[in-house]
């Protein structure tokens, strides 16, 4: 993303998504929020949910812990999600 390649916050405008325009592509827009992804999202937000059924009303923070420490499988399914993610983006990156 954007961050590491040094291109200011304004510019890295989300290629993928349509229903926001003008979306900053950040790590939290690619987990929870760019359209594209909306299907394999749903599917590992269900996953979520079974397990933290309040876990749409949670803070940026909390979502954040959840899918990244707090619990061995729900891990499991957000390392999934971000590999099915980054397949599919890279699949439309390297079709253009």
């Amino acid at each position: 993303m954007g961050r590491f390649e040094r291109i200011d916050i304004n510019e890295r405008v989300c290629k993928f998504c349509n229903v926001i325009p003008q979306c900053v592509e950040s790590e939290y827009h690619f987990m929870f929020e760019c359209a594209r992804y909306i299907n394999l999202r749903v599917v590992f937000l269900n996953h979520v949910l079974s397990f933290y059924p309040n876990f749409a009303n949670f803070e940026i923070s909390q979502k954040w812990d959840v899918v990244l420490m707090n619990d061995k499988n729900v891990i499991a399914k957000t390392g999934h999600y971000i590999c099915n993610a980054m397949e599919l983006r890279n699949s439309i990156i390297f079709q253009s």
